[in-house]
């Protein structure tokens, strides 16, 4: 009896550690883009991809996941003018299939969390406009799902014509490592 019964408990957990698999290989399919306070608002099927992995999604300019932490940066498009608005578009995702976190660097008169690191053609470094107090926040977010930021990126960055390139980072919370976007080209032309 008491075989059996160990049996039927061993095969019980067999077939619960098979489904929880499944569902935990099946979970980052899709990733819900969630708001502050874990609403979900996005917006699949209204003509965006940004809802779909990294490797289906490639104009979302993925960096490789750090800490379960994935980042992209997109622009709303590769060429500006002089004193046009520069749109950036940053995901924040969490690419595993636990509560991961992100420590959000938010930094006075300015859009979001996330810091750039720009350069120039030939590889310099190009200084945001000015620099103000940091208040940093950890911020969690559940499995499969990815915080949206819309950020002025020319409030920040001072562009004249020219080739430059931006990628995006923030901070992971455990170790405190930083995960990045790809490097996107922004062109500024007269």
């Amino acid at each position: 009896m008491r075989v059996n019964r160990m049996y039927k408990f061993g095969l019980a957990a067999l077939s619960l550690f098979c489904c929880l698999y499944l569902f935990a290989s099946e979970t980052n399919s899709h990733f819900a883009t969630v708001d502050d306070s874990g609403k979900n608002v996005s917006s699949s099927g209204a003509g965006t991809n940004e809802y779909l992995p990294a490797d289906q999604f490639a104009e979302g300019n993925w960096g490789a996941a750090t800490n379960g932490v994935q980042l992209s940066l997109q622009f709303n498009k590769a060429t500006y003018t002089n004193g046009e608005p520069i749109i950036a578009t940053l995901l924040v995702r969490n690419v595993t299939n636990k509560m991961t976190s992100f420590v959000c660097s938010y930094v006075s008169n300015r859009d979001g969390p996330v810091r750039f690191i720009v350069t120039t053609d030939d590889n310099r470094s190009v200084e945001p406009v000015q620099f103000d107090s940091i208040s940093p926040l950890k911020t969690n977010f559940l499995p499969a799902t990815q915080r949206k930021f819309v950020e002025r990126f020319d409030k920040d960055y001072y562009l004249t014509n020219g080739n430059y390139y931006a990628r995006a980072y923030v901070m992971t919370d455990t170790p405190r490592v930083y995960a990045e976007s790809a490097k996107v080209p922004i062109k500024i032309a007269p």
